[in-house]
């Protein structure tokens, strides 16, 4: 008996650790090992929910500005989602939020025949510097598909990626090499003018996307008539005009192609009402200038 409850508490231990490791769910930052210097590279930020269906992530990450630079996303192979804030850099972080319509709980491999992770974002990143860096979640926010808004408890992993010189080693492997020499325009965008209703504080909003598969979506611009161009992020606020207006919002991706499209935004009036009140106005002006008269 003495020795079998040694035996029992390790076996106990060795068996309890895995499962609970595999148990817990994930944010991660999946890159490559090795990059050459002066070469384009992706990272993925995928989530490993753990069998719990998932509906929003608001996620901020750290990168090693002084060895790569950020150059974009790209919605290639990422979930589909709908961005709260599309991921931008400011220094060496980058934020990214954003809403999965009805929720998911894996993506489905067909090779490993089960769910996999769910890839969130898909970011862009040039090498500048030789060295070594670490990319990092320093906050992260999952939000079950409960209803409720309730947190996923989840762990997180970051990743540590080598520059390398491409002369003294062979070629580094990436998860994504975006072309250089893209010439290809982005896709046509899809547009919505969401309006705000009489009582809520909120303004009328616009909002906008496409993809970029080869460079990635470097920004978008808006311009009303003969106004300059304007960088703005999807959801836009947008104010209503007496009469009805054409915006025309512009999307850039990383090589310079550009794509445009049109929407309009309603009036705060319709030409047969503003004609309605001009033809009022003139019979009330018209009568005072007769009584005067008389």
């Amino acid at each position: 008996m003495k020795f079998f409850l040694p035996i029992l508490i390790c076996f106990l231990v060795s068996v309890s650790t895995p499962l609970y490791a595999a148990d817990t769910a994930s944010v991660s930052i999946n890159a490559p090992a090795k990059v050459e210097i002066n070469k384009n590279f992706s990272i993925v930020v995928d989530v490993q929910p753990k069998g719990e269906a998932i509906n929003s992530f608001d996620i901020t990450m750290s990168y090693p500005s002084e060895n790569v630079s950020f150059e974009g996303y790209t919605e290639e192979k990422s979930i589909k989602k709908i961005w709260i804030n599309s991921p931008t850099s400011n220094l060496n972080t980058i934020h990214f939020s954003g809403i999965i319509p009805g929720g998911v709980d894996g993506v489905y491999d067909p090779d490993k025949k089960d769910l996999q992770a769910i890839p969130v974002a898909y970011l862009l990143f040039k090498t500048t510097k030789l060295g070594s860096g670490m990319f990092s979640i320093r906050n992260s926010n999952i939000l079950k598909n409960d209803g409720l808004g309730t947190s996923l408890t989840h762990e997180r992993n970051n990743a540590t990626v080598v520059i390398i010189d491409q002369n003294n080693s062979g070629p580094a492997k990436a998860y994504i090499t975006h072309e250089e020499g893209d010439t290809k325009r982005p896709e046509p965008l899809s547009i919505q003018f969401i309006d705000a209703s009489m009582l809520a504080r909120t303004p009328s909003m616009v909002m906008f996307t496409t993809t970029d598969i080869d460079s990635g979506v470097a920004k978008y611009q808006l311009k009303t008539g003969a106004n300059t161009w304007l960088d703005i992020t999807s959801p836009f606020p947008v104010s209503k005009q007496l009469l009805a207006h054409t915006i025309t919002v512009r999307v850039v991706d990383f090589s310079g192609n550009v794509r445009e499209g049109t929407t309009t935004i309603p009036g705060l009036l319709s030409i047969e009402q503003l004609l309605l009140i001009l033809f009022a106005l003139c019979l009330m002006i018209g009568i005072i200038i007769i009584k005067r008269k008389q």
